[in-house]
């Protein structure tokens, strides 16, 4: 998991300055750039495959989500080879269920999944 050496230099007292999702800079920086060029928040979204970074980020930084359900945690939904099973939906429940659980961060289920980034229809 990312994190894990400056957590610990962290707890030995030293100074860590966290850049990259889920952490809030990354995404006040670069909401702060779209602004700069006219693009609001409410059009900009996070994507990604990951719950813990891309999700709960975007869900910080109050924009909208797209999981892409085929990257790390597609063995815990049950994918293969970029095919949801019919019963994915459970299956991504309860893998939102374990996460909420674990990371208080995490609020809620991501606005929309799909299974890849060639899924146009989402899941």
């Amino acid at each position: 998991m990312p994190g894990v050496l400056a957590k610990e230099y962290e707890e030995l007292g030293g100074m860590v300055h966290y850049i990259g999702k889920p952490h809030p800079l990354v995404y006040e920086q670069a909401l702060r750039i779209l602004a700069e060029d006219g693009i609001e928040a409410r059009r900009v979204v996070g994507v990604g495959d990951s719950l813990l970074h891309d999700i709960r980020g975007a869900q910080q930084a109050k924009i909208d989500s797209i999981f892409v359900a085929s990257g790390i945690h597609a063995s815990e939904i049950g994918i293969e080879e970029g095919q949801l099973p019919d019963d994915w939906q459970a299956s991504m429940e309860r893998l939102l269920q374990r996460h909420m659980t674990m990371d208080k961060g995490l609020v809620d289920a991501p606005t929309t999944t799909v299974v890849s980034f060639a899924d146009p229809q989402g899941a």
